[in-house]
């Protein structure tokens, strides 16, 4: 990575400067290396003078003065230049290009790869949307952001499982078995037991799951008969309706995923936690521990949880009046169990926007435990908005009123689902145009992007018709001489360090942007410049070149989970 070696060398000067007895520092400070701004001649610009400047007592610039005296840019930069107030900027000289070219073509799928994670166990839960219906279009944003965020840790060196949590209990649950029980009474023409007749009509009908597929389970059901098989026996009631919807759902759930590249290594129902092993259920044995650790307290007759001591905005109930756990106490559970049993080392957590709230909390149930709350990450992802025509569709799970993420995925496609879902940082809003997305037109990045793969293929084709020869020997890359043609080998310089700053930062929206600039940059130099001619040394190099793009571009869509076609 050339960030790395810009790293050494200027780690190398600092080191000695205080070994020239002139700098009192106990230690290198930290320091970033990231491109200038586009304003900003240069490759790449370090901080470290601005950083180094309060604790040597003179000004950012003098520091910037020693520490470029002191560089050696031998086989790296052609330059070193000071600009504004004490940034170093470092110009890489064309060899040094040259040479990461060659880099990049001779590792392929390897090229950017770095043991950031050193086999660290990581869990990545994500989507774990309620079996209540079909996914929409924001459980597909949270699925594509948590499967592409496990690749680039895989790739990383961290080992990732990818997990599903299903709530398959409580009352969300209750009111989707009455749901489909209803429906089923209507179709079936009254084969319920009188006991389940007179607990549906106790039921508020404006609180029932609403849509088409209600029906769909409810006829599913009776077409299957299983019901009449069981009729008059104890296992008869409400709760055969939630265990039945609950299994059709998942199916579903499963289908959508597997269509959008998903898969997950568990699927972790919450009513495993509700299971005795021996005398108690994991909810009972972690309600045990902190109450010894003096972290849950009884009032009002329920059991609360102490996290306004842990950072919390105010103390929780864990267990109700009634004896009956909340939320809480089973993501007590739950956590227990990735920390504690299966000895998880950093949980990432991808939820929707609207469990804000609820982060502070859970961070005080790690240091409860007796965890590092720094080993739980939390990514909240904001809302989806769908748009056809220009008017946004609405949606609502209650009230059966929206468009399902397999309706999107069969109206568009996969790639450009998980593409467009990428686009954005987590934490900013999302616009999703179903008409831009099926466009295939610079106007559609995703397209954009595959079909600059697809060209390159085209152009090896051409090149194999002409019998150009593709012997490592016969190509002088020292031939490449315009403007565009470095900036192209820089921006692939730059992919090494796009998977670092996703893989430290968690969001893999920063390799997408890099991916659409790429591509631009490529396609702009394509329609300038002939990559085969009659100057057979020229169109060797840029023959390597047009490669070292083809392998970072499928390297990047490989890790989004995109397609790579080879022809358009």
């Amino acid at each position: 990575m050339l960030k790395k070696e810009i790293e050494v060398i200027i780690n190398k000067a600092v080191k000695q400067w205080i070994e020239e007895g002139q700098l009192k520092i106990k230690q290198i400070p930290s320091f970033l290396i990231e491109a200038p701004p586009p304003n900003i001649s240069g490759d790449f610009s370090c901080n470290v003078a601005m950083i180094m400047a309060k604790e040597v007592k003179t000004s950012p610039y003098k520091v910037a003065q020693k520490i470029t005296a002191l560089i050696d840019t031998v086989n790296i930069c052609s330059k070193v230049e000071i600009a504004g107030a004490g940034f170093i900027n470092f110009f890489v000289s064309s060899g040094r290009l040259y040479k990461e070219l060659e880099i990049i073509c001779k590792q392929g799928k390897v090229y950017g790869k770095e043991n950031i994670g050193k086999k660290e166990l990581v869990q990545i839960e994500f989507v774990s949307a309620n079996p209540t219906g079909p996914l929409h279009i924001g459980h597909g944003r949270g699925a594509a952001i948590g499967d592409a965020l496990a690749n680039i840790l895989s790739f990383t060196g961290y080992k990732v499982e990818k997990e599903y949590y299903l709530n398959d209990r409580g009352k969300q649950i209750e009111v989707l078995g009455c749901s489909v029980m209803l429906q089923y009474d209507k179709i079936s023409g009254q084969q319920l037991d009188r006991k389940e007749e007179e607990y549906l009509q106790e039921k508020k009908s404006e609180d029932m799951y609403k849509g088409e597929y209600i029906e769909e389970i409810a006829r599913k059901i009776f077409k299957d008969k299983k019901y009449d098989k069981i009729k008059g026996r104890e296992d008869a009631g409400h709760w055969f309706f939630e265990k039945e919807a609950i299994k059709i759902i998942q199916g579903w759930i499963e289908q959508v995923l597997k269509d959008l590249g998903v898969k997950f290594n568990t699927w972790f129902q919450e009513s495993k936690l509700y299971e005795k092993k021996g005398r108690q259920t994991q909810i009972d044995k972690v309600i045990t521990l902190l109450k010894k650790k003096g972290y849950l307290y009884d009032k009002d007759e329920a059991v609360w949880f102490a996290s306004s001591k842990l950072g919390d905005e105010k103390d929780r109930v864990v267990i109700r009046k009634n004896n009956e756990p909340t939320y809480l106490a089973s993501d007590i559970a739950y956590h227990y169990n990735k920390f504690i049993q299966r000895k998880f080392k950093k949980v990432i957590n991808i939820w929707g926007a609207d469990h804000h709230g609820y982060v502070a909390r859970l961070k005080g149930v790690i240091t409860a435990l007796g965890c590092n709350p720094q080993d739980l990450q939390v990514i909240l992802y904001q809302l989806v908005s769908l748009y056809r025509g220009g008017k946004q569709i609405a949606m609502s799970t209650r009230k059966g009123e929206f468009v399902t993420l397999s309706e999107v995925i069969n109206e568009v496609g996969a790639d450009v689902c998980r593409f467009f879902f990428l686009m954005r940082g987590a934490n900013s809003s999302l616009d999703f145009d179903l008409e831009i997305a099926k466009k295939q037109s610079p106007e559609n990045p995703v397209y954009y992007i595959q079909y600059a793969h697809a060209r390159i293929c085209s152009i090896f084709k051409e090149a194999k018709k002409r019998k150009y020869s593709f012997r490592k020997n016969n190509i002088h890359l020292e031939s490449l001489k315009e403007p565009e043609e470095m900036e192209l080998i820089k921006r692939l310089a730059f992919y090494p360090d796009i998977i670092e700053l996703c893989t430290r930062k968690l969001e893999p929206h920063h390799l997408v942007i890099y991916l659409q600039d790429l591509a631009k940059k490529f396609h702009s130099y394509y329609n300038k410049f002939r990559i085969l001619s009659n100057d057979t040394v020229l169109s060797q190099a840029r023959l390597e070149l047009v490669k070292g793009v083809k392998i970072i571009i499928n390297n990047g869509l490989s890790l989004l989970g995109v397609g790579v076609p080879e022809k358009m």
